[in-house]
């Protein structure tokens, strides 16, 4: 076999595999490869009819092709009845609640996941962004700190189903104001008005919280701009920005994470786009700027670097098809 043949032969095989990846069936694929191969069939027969008997038979027989496969694609059901696309009517849930019944079934790290496949344009994003800073705070605790929940003694020795829907609402709720009361402390302002905003979807907030989220927004005044461009998605113009309040402000937490989402979406931008060369220097960057650890940029970090100069085969397709941005 030549190099050229196994070459085309590659290229099939990554082709078929990434039309998988996307969802295609397998009647859809045979459909596919049965056209071409009629088609370059009735091509050539013409070709060899004309060049032997004249352009008139030939032109004939490639007629009589192609009417014959157009009909069998026409009939295909009838000829192929177990080759339909089976289309299964999935239920929708509510994203927030399958996540939350996750979390308080101690699958955090699952739930985290499941909430981090939503887009900026999902109409439960904030809230997936708020309920993610809770439970990673929650699960970023020194050992020696309590979490509300045993300091209160709130939810101990029961199990989930045990409360009422409305009262898991009323701790939850709670527990999001708490965890934003820490944040102003910590100087996270800009995570302290997600989780204030995600409260007051759960109920109107006191004088208290009312007074804290307006301080959090008072003091995410300076950086509003930056924080809208990253929010649009438009990481590189914020990035000069968000460097530029950096020296200027280099101890401020919020243009810290700013910095490192804009790097982390870069990323995964690239990855998406099959450049892991790039990915891994957007992910490096972000890394040199996180305060602690961050598991998910250091999965995506070594995913990247395992695909420098290799072909992006399956794996990689199926990696980054739902590899979503914060």
């Amino acid at each position: 076999m030549s190099v050229g043949t196994k070459q085309r032969i590659a290229a099939r095989h990554r082709e078929i595999a990434v039309r998988t990846a996307l969802g295609a069936s397998w009647a859809r694929l045979a459909r596919q490869a049965l056209v071409e191969s009629l088609t370059l069939a009735a091509l050539g027969g013409a070709a060899g009819l004309a060049l032997a008997t004249g352009w008139l038979c030939g032109a004939a027989v490639l007629v009589v092709v192609l009417v014959g496969a157009w009909g069998m694609l026409h009939e295909w059901d009838r000829f192929f009845p177990n080759a339909n696309d089976q289309v299964v009517s999935v239920p929708t849930r509510d994203p927030i609640a399958q996540a939350t019944g996750y979390h308080e079934e101690g699958k955090t790290s699952f739930a985290i996941m499941l909430l981090r496949r939503l887009g900026p344009a999902d109409p439960h994003y904030q809230e997936a962004q708020a309920l993610i800073s809770q439970w990673e705070a929650e699960a970023g605790q020194p050992s020696g700190e309590a979490s509300p929940e045993a300091e209160t003694g709130d939810g101990a020795g029961e199990e989930p189903g045990d409360t009422p829907p409305g009262e898991r609402q009323g701790v939850a709720r709670e527990r999001l104001l708490d965890d934003a009361r820490q944040a102003i402390r910590n100087g996270e302002f800009l995570r302290a008005e997600s989780l204030l905003l995600e409260a007051q979807k759960r109920g109107d907030l006191d004088a208290g919280a009312t007074e804290l989220l307006n301080r959090a927004r008072e003091e995410l005044e300076p950086i509003r701009r930056e924080i809208e461009l990253v929010r649009s998605g438009d990481w590189e113009f914020a990035l000069p920005d968000l460097w530029r309040q950096r020296e200027a402000d280099p101890d401020n937490p919020d243009i810290n994470r700013l910095l490192v989402t804009s790097y982390y979406n870069l990323g995964v931008r690239d990855l998406q786009r099959g450049d892991a060369d790039a990915a891994v220097s957007q992910f490096e960057e972000a890394a040199n700027l996180v305060d602690g650890t961050d598991p998910e940029l250091d999965r995506h970090l070594r995913f990247a670097r395992a695909y420098q100069g290799r072909t992006k085969d399956l794996l990689y397709q199926i990696y980054v098809k739902y590899l979503p941005f914060r």
